[in-house]
């Protein structure tokens, strides 16, 4: 019999959390927390030293309970030698004392991780955006512990690298540098000038106090799941060190001055969804409940693209919405607005009865139009992007559809910075999910599981065919994706036909690869029929009620009957003018739905689905805890 501590099944590795000061509810919750997001068999141990257990205690824990590995993390992620110094010398006082050796990982300092940053800086866009505080209205101070007196003719690191972590957090989310600052306290009144101030801890041991008016306070990041994904990377992988001079990404959110250039003096706002989708596989969850429209009904007032544009002029000329975008896919059309506030309630009555009229004529029978307001808006659209609310359950090609929604509206004039953030902010989420929660286990496309179930049918090697996708769209990209990804097929047997990309060039060009791409005027184009002509398999990706391609013209094109040809339709309108000649086989489609419909039966009944789901939903109420309405 062997030592119980060294069982199979005991933790093999570690990480200890050390603290110079005494504990601390944050401290003890971000040890939680993190034992939570980290893989089986690892253990989180939170010691300090002034507290119990000890630094020496938890090292002699970690050993007897089994543990060959151990890495450790500063609870404060800048590092002083008068504290955090401190604390690892206790450390190493303690390693001497062990027996057993330990493969040993330290962390000193992570103020300028990438994550850490980026997680921050999500904190502090999701905060403000949500309660509407721009930075040309509120300045932004980061709170940190007091500065420890560092030892007699040492130079500390510690005020240096809190500057170097609130420009970095500053830079990612567009906060001009000289509206922000860096302080040891929290604010107890508004400042000299009445400006609204907004206040972020830098580590999970501040003590910020209570909000005063005037003066909003951003929960500690211990349980935000951005900042817990960054953590585990930490521990896992080791640091990131943001590169100094490196130019941060595009803002999370506009500077200064920005609604104002755009033409848009600021007002407040009040985000509002309208909009008709089908049931997903997995029910309302922890979202709002919604009355679902018939499928069948839902098909005969679905929109084109053409038809979301002229809307989206609407609403831009005839209404006096902030911002607006229409996410319209196979399965919703849903508007998000931001609508002035004060509103009087009959005007917004009013006003809403009008968006309904022109976007789905009324309310046709079958055709469920709900309004979901705020919080309830913002969880349905996270569910939705992280794949809950669709019949394929953990639909990665959501996110995209999000985005190239986005991506229109911008076009058409009526999107801008609060529509950027909420976007942003929900596929971050959804990649969140799919990357640090078990649901990632079973998320598909939707493309992707169509691929699958029509190479099953048909039996075709899709690695020794030539592809052809015809369209711009989100789904296009994924076909290709998929092609390459999931069945190996050789970029040189991709092409990518398209009249329009909808802005996102760079993700078509990802998605195909050294693949050809080839821009037409119309798809009648002679380009068309003669890739047509040489491929195997032909994937319909647009979205429009117009039939792209008469199926006489492929008539004397080559010999179907010796060599088929393989039509799949994603266009829910239809492709095809008429029926094809014989030796080509269409996937319309309703076939579609069907095989992807069948795709997410199977997936529902393996092990683990419905724990996964609920990690999903945690991650997201999680999330919301930090964006909700309340002003502290």
């Amino acid at each position: 019999m062997g030592d119980a501590t060294h069982a199979p099944d005991a933790p093999r590795s570690a990480v200890l959390l050390v603290h110079a000061g005494s504990p601390s509810e944050g401290l003890a919750a971000l040890g939680d927390a993190l034992a939570q997001v980290l893989p089986e068999r690892w253990r989180v141990v939170v010691a300090s030293l002034d507290g119990r257990p000890d630094i020496g205690s938890a090292v002699a824990d970690v050993v007897a309970g089994g543990a060959r590995e151990l890495v450790v993390v500063p609870a404060q992620p800048h590092f002083a030698a008068a504290t955090t110094g401190r604390a690892l010398c206790a450390l190493y006082g303690a390693l001497r004392d062990v027996a057993t050796p330990l493969e040993l990982s330290t962390h000193p300092s992570w103020h300028d991780d990438a994550g850490f940053v980026s997680a921050l800086a999500r904190l502090v866009a999701d905060f403000t955006s949500a309660r509407d505080l721009s930075p040309d209205r509120t300045l932004l101070r980061f709170v940190a512990p007091a500065p420890p007196e560092p030892p007699a003719g040492y130079a500390d690191p510690y005020r240096t690298q809190l500057r170097r972590t609130a420009e970095l957090v500053a830079d990612r989310v567009g906060w001009p540098r000289d509206r922000m600052s860096v302080a040891f306290t929290a604010p107890d009144s508004p400042s000299a000038d009445g400006t609204t101030v907004v206040v972020c801890p830098l580590s999970s041991v501040v003590r910020v106090g209570n909000p005063v008016p005037g003066v909003y306070v951003c929960p500690p990041p211990h349980t935000f799941p951005p900042f817990l994904a960054a953590l585990k990377r930490l521990v896992l992988k080791g640091a990131r060190p943001v590169p100094p001079g490196k130019q941060p990404p595009d803002p999370l959110l506009r500077t200064a001055g920005s609604r104002e250039s755009d033409g848009h003096p600021h007002v407040a706002t009040r985000l509002i969804r309208l909009g008709a989708s089908l049931p997903g596989a997995l029910g309302a969850g922890e979202g709002p409940v919604l009355h679902q429209s018939d499928p069948r009904a839902f098909a005969r007032v679905r929109k084109s693209h053409q038809d979301v544009g002229a809307f989206l002029d609407w609403m831009r000329e005839a209404t006096p919405a902030r911002e607006a975008f229409v996410w319209n896919t196979c399965q919703r059309t849903e508007l998000y607005a931001w609508l002035p506030e004060p509103w009087d309630e009959a005007e917004r009555t009013a006003l809403l009865a009008r968006i309904r009229r022109e976007l789905f004529g009324g309310e046709p029978a079958g055709i469920e139009v709900a309004a979901l307001e705020e919080g309830e808006a913002r969880h349905h659209l996270l569910r939705t992007a992280c794949g809950l609310n669709s019949d394929l359950p953990g639909d990665r090609d959501v996110a995209s559809q999000l985005q190239t929604a986005l991506r229109r509206a911008q076009g058409a004039g009526t999107a801008a910075g609060l529509a950027l953030a909420l976007v942003e902010d929900a596929v971050a989420v959804a990649a969140d999910v799919s990357a640090h929660t078990s649901f990632g286990r079973f998320a598909t496309g939707y493309c992707a599981a169509a691929l699958g179930r029509i190479c099953e049918v048909d039996a075709l090697r899709a690695a020794h065919l030539r592809h052809v996708t015809i369209g711009g769209s989100t789904t296009s990209r994924s076909v290709l994706v998929a092609l390459r990804e999931d069945h190996d097929v050789p970029p040189a047997q991709l092409t990518a036909i398209y009249r329009d990309h909808h802005g996102q060039m760079k993700q078509l060009r990802s998605a195909v690869g050294g693949g050809l791409r080839l821009r037409v005027h119309a798809y009648h184009d002679e380009r068309v029929l003669r890739a047509v002509s040489d491929a195997d398999v032909v994937y319909f990706g647009i979205d429009q009620p117009e039939a792209v391609l008469d199926p006489g013209v492929l008539e004397g094109l080559r010999d179907f009957r010796a060599r088929p040809l393989t039509l799949v339709d994603f266009n829910s309108f239809g492709s095809l003018a008429a029926p094809p000649p014989e030796g080509v086989r269409i996937w319309p489609a309703r076939e579609l739905d069907d095989a992807v419909a069948a795709h997410a039966a199977i997936t529902a009944t393996r092990a683990g689905f419905a724990a996964a789901v609920r990690e999903a939903e945690a991650w997201i109420s999680r999330h919301l805890a930090y964006v909700g309405t309340s002003p502290c």
